[in-house]
Protein backbone atom coordinates (compact mmCIF):
# COMPACT_ATOMS: atom_id res chain seq x y z
CA UNK A 1 0.00 0.00 0.00
CA UNK A 2 1.40 3.37 -0.96
CA UNK A 3 0.39 5.97 1.34
CA UNK A 4 2.34 8.71 -0.47
CA UNK A 5 -0.37 8.70 -2.67
CA UNK A 6 -2.71 10.20 -0.11
CA UNK A 7 -3.42 14.06 -1.12
CA UNK A 8 -4.81 16.45 1.60
CA UNK A 9 -6.23 18.68 -0.33
CA UNK A 10 -9.57 20.35 0.43
CA UNK A 11 -11.89 20.33 -3.09
CA UNK A 12 -14.49 22.84 -1.51
CA UNK A 13 -15.31 25.80 0.49
CA UNK A 14 -18.10 23.62 2.68
CA UNK A 15 -15.63 20.52 3.31
CA UNK A 16 -13.01 22.87 4.18
CA UNK A 17 -14.94 24.30 6.72
CA UNK A 18 -15.94 20.86 7.63
CA UNK A 19 -12.37 19.76 8.26
CA UNK A 20 -11.03 23.18 9.84
CA UNK A 21 -14.32 22.28 12.51
CA UNK A 22 -13.18 18.80 12.99
CA UNK A 23 -9.29 20.18 13.48
CA UNK A 24 -10.23 22.40 16.26
CA UNK A 25 -12.70 19.50 18.15
CA UNK A 26 -10.18 16.91 18.20
CA UNK A 27 -7.07 19.08 17.46
CA UNK A 28 -4.98 15.79 17.93
CA UNK A 29 -6.96 13.34 15.67
CA UNK A 30 -5.40 12.38 12.44
CA UNK A 31 -7.74 13.78 9.54
CA UNK A 32 -7.78 13.34 6.55
CA UNK A 33 -9.32 14.94 2.99
CA UNK A 34 -10.03 12.97 -0.19
CA UNK A 35 -8.70 9.96 1.18
CA UNK A 36 -8.66 7.02 -1.29
CA UNK A 37 -11.83 4.90 -1.14
CA UNK A 38 -9.75 1.45 -1.96
CA UNK A 39 -7.44 1.96 1.03
CA UNK A 40 -10.80 1.03 3.27
CA UNK A 41 -13.64 -0.40 1.47
CA UNK A 42 -13.77 -3.18 -1.67
CA UNK A 43 -14.51 -1.13 -4.41
CA UNK A 44 -12.36 -1.41 -7.81
CA UNK A 45 -12.74 2.38 -8.92
CA UNK A 46 -9.36 3.85 -7.72
CA UNK A 47 -10.47 7.60 -8.30
CA UNK A 48 -13.01 7.37 -5.63
CA UNK A 49 -12.59 9.42 -2.65
CA UNK A 50 -13.92 10.32 0.86
CA UNK A 51 -14.40 14.18 1.45
CA UNK A 52 -13.25 13.53 5.46
CA UNK A 53 -11.57 10.90 6.98
CA UNK A 54 -11.27 10.69 10.45
CA UNK A 55 -9.44 7.00 10.70
CA UNK A 56 -8.70 7.09 14.57
CA UNK A 57 -12.48 6.98 14.82
CA UNK A 58 -13.73 5.36 11.92
CA UNK A 59 -16.14 7.98 10.84
CA UNK A 60 -16.02 9.11 7.19
CA UNK A 61 -18.04 12.58 5.99
CA UNK A 62 -19.04 12.26 2.20
CA UNK A 63 -20.01 16.93 1.95
CA UNK A 64 -23.30 17.00 -0.22
CA UNK A 65 -22.34 20.18 -1.28
CA UNK A 66 -23.74 23.06 -3.54
CA UNK A 67 -22.43 21.49 -6.58
CA UNK A 68 -24.47 18.43 -5.86
CA UNK A 69 -27.78 20.07 -6.58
Amino acid sequence: MKVNRLKNKVKSKGEKELYDLLKSLFPVAVIYNNYPAYLITETPNKRLSYDVYMKSFGILFEFDGEHHR
